[in-house]
């Protein structure tokens, strides 16, 4: 299924899912995944615990961060698939990346813990049958679909490369 058979309103996630092509759900989870951002990873290393600014994350922190979401937008999506209408709580990423110790972890175990990550959320999108990705369950109180929260984490991935790119400078050999 395309972005375009998204009928929904979707408030929160539009920021995300908007980045994404109209494109089939596995084709955007094969795209815009880790492997966009490898050749960025010389410069990631050499700059793995800078922050742009005071309070902002590292380097390391935001692709923990990047994970985590994985993560947890991966779980959403398996949920809802499985037409469970249970309601689904929301996350406050800031306690995450508190929590998260990355000091000992190099960009390429993070890189690598991603790709292990997006290898299962691939894998759970590959099973879902059209009525899976479709139903409607409850995300901390807004109607959303496994198809939703798959754009949406491609979407959040793409997110934080612009990031990358704008603010921390990391830029394109």
């Amino acid at each position: 299924m395309n972005k375009s058979n998204l009928t929904i309103p979707i408030k929160y996630y539009t920021t995300y899912i908007d980045k994404i092509p109209d494109i089939p759900i596995l084709e955007a989870i094969e795209q815009f995944g880790p492997n966009m951002f490898d050749q960025y990873i010389p410069q990631m290393i050499e700059k793995a615990d800078h922050a742009y600014a005071e309070g902002k994350w590292t380097i390391k922190q935001k692709l923990q961060h990047i994970i985590d979401t994985e993560r947890v937008f991966a779980h959403r999506a398996f949920v809802l698939s499985r037409h469970d209408d249970a309601i689904l709580a929301s996350f406050d990423q800031d306690p995450y990346v508190v929590f998260a110790n990355v000091s000992h972890k190099s960009i390429e175990e993070l890189m690598y813990e991603w790709q292990i990550a997006r290898i299962s959320t691939r894998l759970i999108f590959k099973s879902l049958s059209d009525d899976d990705l479709l139903f409607l369950g409850n995300v901390a109180g807004q109607r959303l679909n496994a198809l939703a929260m798959g754009f949406a984490l491609c979407g959040h991935a793409q997110h934080h490369l612009e990031i990358l790119m704008d603010k921390y400078l990391i830029t394109a050999p």
